[in-house]
């Protein structure tokens, strides 16, 4: 697999986003935000182009949480939505090989810490 990818994408480029999906085919997505409401809106927008997603709000309860990150990690889902404040720890989702920070976030380690969730990968495995 390629190297980790880490892309900024401001909010509002929804048009941007999708654009940038079509050629991330066959790979894992992370997607970070740090509204809930975006995350809805690209929902709506991932439905509407049949792009395969998990979303985890602050809102999901800890066994559905749990078994959507099993499942990103084994099947064929393109972008997992993710909210910052909601991701916290015990997250293991190193199979994404690209990270998207739709919005920058004020805390910058929290993203960083957002983004090594998929880097560790790349340091475990040498990739």
């Amino acid at each position: 697999m390629s190297a980790l990818r880490i892309t900024v994408i401001m909010g509002g480029a929804n048009t941007v986003l999708l654009e940038y999906m079509e050629y991330c085919e066959r790979h894992k997505i992370l997607l970070f935000s740090q509204f809930t409401s975006m995350l809805d809106r690209l929902e709506e927008r991932f439905q509407q182009e049949k792009i395969s997603f998990y979303k985890l709000t602050g809102s999901t309860l800890k066994e559905k949480r749990l078994q959507m990150v099993e499942q990103f990690n084994k099947d064929d889902t393109t972008v997992f939505c993710i909210s910052l404040k909601a991701g916290g720890t015990g997250l293991n989702l190193t199979v994404a090989d690209i990270v998207i920070h739709y919005d920058l976030w004020w805390n910058l380690a929290v993203q960083n810490q957002a983004t090594d969730w998929a880097y560790r990968r790349y340091i475990e495995s040498g990739s």
